[in-house]
C-alpha cells in the first residue's frame, strides 16, 4: 500500500544506489505542469483513495453477511476481523505517510570505497 510513498520519500536515495524507483516509469508520464514527486504523490494518493474504498466495501459485506444469517457469532468475527485489519492497514498508512515525509530506510554503503 505504501510503495508509492515509499518511492517518493527514497526518490534520492534510489537514484544515488541505482534502485528502481516508480517516478521513472514511462507508464507513469506526467504532464509539463507537474514534477515527478508531485505527480507520484497524486498517484500515491489514488491509491490510497481506493484502497480504503475498497476496504470498507469488504467490511460492510461481512457484516451484511453475518446479518443476513442472523448469526450472532459470525457478526463478532466479522467485527473482529475488521478490527484486526483496520489496524495493519492503518500502520501501513503511517508508515507510507512517514516516508511522504523523510525516506526512513537505510543506505547501502558504497562497497567500491577503500
Amino acid at each position: 500500500m505504501c510503495r508509492m510513498y515509499n518511492d517518493l520519500g527514497s526518490t534520492v536515495r534510489d537514484l544515488d544506489e541505482g534502485n528502481l524507483n516508480s517516478i521513472e516509469f514511462p507508464e507513469f508520464e506526467r504532464h509539463e505542469s507537474l514534477n515527478a514527486k508531485m505527480s507520484e504523490l497524486i498517484r500515491g494518493e489514488y491509491e490510497r483513495s481506493c484502497m480504503f474504498k475498497a476496504f470498507t466495501e469488504l467490511r460492510n459485506h461481512g457484516i451484511m453477511n453475518a446479518w443476513v444469517d442472523n448469526d450472532a457469532e459470525a457478526k463478532r468475527l466479522a467485527e473482529r476481523r475488521f478490527r484486526i485489519w483496520k489496524m495493519f492497514c492503518d500502520e501501513v498508512d503511517l508508515y507510507g505517510q512517514v516516508y511522504v515525509m523523510r525516506d526512513i530506510s537505510s543506505r547501502l554503503e558504497n562497497q567500491s570505497k577503500p
